[in-house]
């Protein structure tokens, strides 16, 4: 898991907009650019991307784990969201930790349920909240292991929801997700974040077998 130091966003304000600010209690505040905040200023577990897709390396949680266990394997639980329109395109988001295209979705933090993680990382991640959540599935195993770009290793147990409504407007946040895209069914990018290639296809074939 990629682990962002807040010099990165330094300076950069249009990259916090649509992000957040966690208290000591775990409370999340709206956040906008405004010239009060200065990231500087924040203690470094304080920022928190809303948006990165699953398994947020700005929580604390789970920054204090690797302060201890540097970039050994952790085991993620985390909740992701599939989000397809009446057009047949599914709902993206390009990631700023390895340039590679997702859903929305991201880790749990303590204490919070898999269903509202997934809100919440659909919310922080596109701007979008969603209607009511059907979980597909739940994955886990070797094709779940991942290694970030930074040498963290981690092995994914992922709960799958399906979104069949959304609304709000799409806006992705700068610091853990670039872009919002709907990419037609049948063209999907070929640069898949591997542990979202596996959840897609097992939406996939969950609508292969409804139809």
């Amino acid at each position: 898991m990629a682990l962002p130091q807040v010099d990165d966003v330094a300076g950069d304000e249009s990259r916090l907009i649509g992000c957040q600010e966690r208290d000591d209690v775990g409370d999340l505040v709206g956040l906008g650019v405004s010239p009060l905040i200065q990231p500087l200023q924040l203690p470094r577990r304080v920022i928190v991307g809303i948006g990165s897709r699953g398994y947020s390396p700005w929580m604390g949680y789970i920054q204090d784990l690797r302060r201890t266990l540097g970039s050994r394997p952790l085991i993620m639980v985390g909740a992701g969201v599939v989000h397809v329109g009446s057009d047949d395109r599914l709902l993206m988001i390009l990631r700023t930790d390895n340039g590679l295209w997702g859903l929305p979705g991201g880790a749990l933090e303590p204490g919070e349920s898999l269903e509202s993680a997934a809100r919440r990382e659909l919310a922080e991640e596109t701007g979008l909240s969603a209607g009511r959540l059907e979980m597909l599935t739940v994955l886990s195993g070797p094709e779940l292991f991942y290694r970030y770009p930074n040498g963290d290793e981690v092995h994914n147990v992922v709960a799958v929801f399906l979104a069949d409504e959304v609304t709000g407007a799409e806006r992705p946040c700068g610091v853990e997700a670039a872009e919002v895209h709907r990419f037609p069914l049948s063209d999907l990018s070929k640069d898949l974040d591997p542990v979202d290639r596996f959840a897609i296809e097992h939406y996939l074939a969950h609508r292969a077998r409804s139809t």
